[in-house]
């Protein structure tokens, strides 16, 4: 298999454990306060077997689609704060965001609302993708099936840009 890169230089692998990353850390669960709905009950998010191939396409391209997003919000962030202070923001924990004030406030919360929009959009529930991102972290099958999908999605972008 051939190592894709993305805008970064990076290899697609490292991309992929990257998103993995970022939303198991900054979108734990995108269905809480600060997206504006209520938290949800872990005993309802857990599933049996394996998700269905739609799931996890659904998922690779949200990841996908988020990751632009988070970049953005992370660049408009460190330009209105020092990126040296830049405090850990997590969408399920409101109180993470209310440290930042004014624009910079308004930039984490659009980005939280925006990441639970693609995530619907997908047609997953967040707390699919959040049981998703758990279950990729610890079923190397399913994170194998994520990393193609997001090989095919880049590749698919690749030749629409071309």
């Amino acid at each position: 298999m051939s190592a894709f890169l993305n805008g970064s230089g990076l290899p697609l692998r490292s991309l992929t454990r990257s998103l993995i990353a970022a939303s198991a850390i900054a979108l734990t669960s995108i269905s809480l306060t600060a997206c504006g709905s209520k938290p949800s009950d872990p005993a309802e998010t857990t599933t049996t077997g394996a998700p269905a191939p739609e799931q996890t396409i659904a998922y690779a391209r949200a990841l996908w689609e988020i990751e632009r997003e988070r970049t953005a919000a992370y660049d408009a962030l460190t330009a209105e704060i020092a990126s040296d202070k830049l405090p850990a923001l997590t969408c399920d924990q409101p109180k993470s965001l209310q440290v930042l004030r004014g624009t910079a406030r308004d930039i984490a919360v659009e980005f939280c609302n925006t990441a639970r929009a693609i995530v619907e959009r997908t047609r997953l529930t967040p707390d699919e993708f959040n049981e998703l991102t758990r279950a990729s972290e610890a079923d190397p099958t399913l994170q194998a099936a994520i990393d193609t999908e997001l090989l095919r999605i880049q590749t698919d972008e690749a030749k629409l840009s071309n």
